[in-house]
């Protein structure tokens, strides 16, 4: 009795476990062997709603993000995928892409490409190109001048992801993420 209790109120939720032992992404230099906790990652950010890499400097975080935009687009779930990076790791993403997609198509903007005047000829390209990913800065991307109806859609759909979220989680559930901690 004391067992149907504790598992009724404290051990109700389990966390989904992604394998990406069988992962198989198209492409991929078949010199670069993933590790594990990578190839599970991928799945996943392909697979699951979110994803959170918090693994330490070295440990293959960017090549992750790349693996999962090339299996989304694999699967069909996106067109292309638009990273931001911070400026100084434009140079990094795109040596790891061309280093585990020798034949994918990265298009990577420069200033000149995002000076008012290039601007629109520039989301064109990213429009109607065939890129397997967009990468831009943070800079670059807020120079991007979303619609207001399409900002607050974009917005209205994450609050209601997160409320439905929030709603799912029983009363319990954070105190047995930080016992699992």
């Amino acid at each position: 009795e004391l067992a149907d209790i504790y598992n009724a109120k404290l051990n109700s939720t389990v966390n989904r476990e992604y394998d990406g032992s069988g992962i198989i992404l198209n492409g991929l230099n078949p010199d670069m062997e993933l590790y594990p906790h990578q190839k599970n990652c991928i799945m996943r950010g392909g697979f699951g709603k979110n994803l959170l890499c918090a693994y330490g400097m070295g440990t293959g975080k960017t090549l992750v993000e790349i693996g999962v935009a090339m299996l989304q687009k694999q699967h069909k779930v996106i067109n292309r995928a638009m990273i931001v990076v911070q400026g100084h790791l434009v140079e990094q993403y795109q040596r790891d892409f061309y280093r585990a997609f020798p034949l994918g198509h990265m298009l990577v903007p420069t200033q000149k490409d995002f000076s008012p005047a290039n601007r629109q000829a520039y989301y064109d390209r990213i429009m109607y190109g065939d890129y397997d990913i967009v990468l831009l800065t943070q800079r670059q991307f807020q120079a991007i001048n979303l619609r207001e109806e399409t900002l607050l859609y974009e917005l209205s759909l994450f609050e209601t992801e997160r409320r439905d979220a929030e709603d799912n989680i029983p009363d319990d559930a954070y105190f047995q993420r930080v016992r699992q901690m």
